[in-house]
């Protein structure tokens, strides 16, 4: 059951590894960082009103090193009715059977107290900088490539991105390219790496940062890819195509940007446009789609997934893929699949095809995919014809064949 807490007595307490701090967002936003105690013990009283409504708060652990752990969330109902007294949610793993919020909490939490140093083991070394060399400093991280590959990952973050630097959790460990992360946080919230009050030098210098940090490392557009989910695709697109990078791989994009912020994302909204108006918000409706229309770059290597099971499918993307026609190698993979429920479990169901295909556009390998499906997984799977088999010829491990 969600606690319900009245709208100025918001508290979440929880435990953790000692040694990490507690990152708290909301829709995009941070919010603090809690430090754990010696006894693994952290809390967080917040320090200003709630609406009322459901909230969905994101918690994030971060070590020394910066390494963070999967996400997780606290779901909460504010109501001004509740009594003060109201218990706190806690964050703690404790979960009844068959809740499903409580049982993503319970797996998360189980990651957290795993040892840090077993997540950073394979870490890289990152160096952490602003640019102020454009007109908006802009944050980034960078991290060589190894055995002298000579590419470049932009890495461009979604919404819930941990201290907004997207597939900063270790996933990109192992790519052998050189890796640039940016930040996208400006006055406290998301811009899509685009704007702020409808002026675009934020993009020219988000895009002045590729384009230098590219020319240091003696690469040309070619070696380079950029790659992102949910808004980071939506920039992985934008920059890619705007600017004629070699590869884009962008997955669940949104293209009617404007509306996108406008309805779900109020503090980007309000950052981006300054004055949340009908013609604000068609002018960033039409900055993707009309790029993808009228880019010059057309052989450029798009790789865009997508699913029909993703609830912003409709809206965000359909309308928008036959604008793709006459690029030479456009890639469309098309998730149809029982295990996505929402948004970001497409990107999730597809992270090995992600980072397959990252990892030979890193190597030098261009794939031609074409337009596919893929997904097609049957729940529960049927496994009694297979059960049967193992059960009438299979062994113990370690016990002697009879045929022998």
């Amino acid at each position: 059951m969600q606690a319900v807490l009245p709208p100025d007595g918001v508290a979440i307490t929880g435990s953790a590894p000692g040694g990490v701090r507690i990152s708290i967002w909301e829709n995009g936003k941070y919010l603090a960082s809690a430090p754990v105690a010696p006894d693994g013990s952290w809390s967080w009283q917040a320090n200003r009103t709630f609406t009322p409504g459901r909230h969905v708060i994101r918690l994030f652990a971060a070590d020394a090193a910066n390494v963070h752990s999967d996400r997780s969330e606290v779901v909460f109902t504010v109501d001004p009715q509740a009594p003060r007294y109201a218990p706190a949610p806690t964050f703690d793993g404790a979960a009844a059977a068959g809740d499903r919020r409580a049982t993503s909490r319970q797996n998360c939490a189980h990651d957290w107290n795993r040892p840090m140093a077993d997540q950073a083991k394979h870490t890289r070394r990152i160096f952490n900088g602003v640019d102020t060399t454009g007109a908006v400093p802009i944050e980034y991280r960078f991290s060589h490539s190894r055995n002298g590959n000579r590419h470049l990952v932009v890495a461009f973050a979604n919404f819930t991105a941990p201290d907004e630097y997207g597939w900063s959790n270790g996933v990109l460990d192992k790519v052998r390219g050189n890796v640039l992360w940016i930040r996208d946080l400006f006055e406290g919230a998301n811009t899509y790496y685009l704007c702020k009050r409808m002026d675009f030098s934020l993009e020219r210098s988000v895009a002045a940062l590729i384009e230098r940090v590219m020319r240091l490392l003696h690469l040309t557009p070619q070696d380079v890819t950029l790659f992102g989910s949910s808004k980071g695709g939506s920039a992985a697109l934008f920059f890619g195509l705007k600017y004629g990078y070699g590869n884009i791989v962008a997955v669940v994009p949104q293209f009617s940007i404007g509306s996108y912020v406008r309805a779900g994302i109020p503090g980007a909204a309000k950052v981006m446009m300054g004055e949340v108006t009908e013609q604000n918000v068609a002018v960033l409706d039409a900055v993707l789609p009309d790029l993808v229309i009228g880019s010059p770059h057309r052989n450029a290597n798009i790789y865009l997934i997508t699913s029909p099971q993703d609830e912003q499918y409709v809206r965000q993307v359909q309308p928008f893929v036959r604008f793709f026609q006459g690029y030479s190698n456009f890639n469309f993979i098309y998730t149809d699949s029982a295990l996505i429920t929402d948004h970001g479990k497409v990107t999730l169901r597809n992270l090995p095809t992600i980072m397959g295909i990252l990892n030979m556009l890193v190597d030098g390998i261009v794939p031609y995919i074409g337009m596919i499906t893929n997904g097609g997984e049957v729940l529960p799977p049927d496994h009694a014809a297979i059960d049967q088999f193992l059960k009438e010829t299979s062994q113990v491990r370690g016990t002697p064949s009879p045929a022998r």
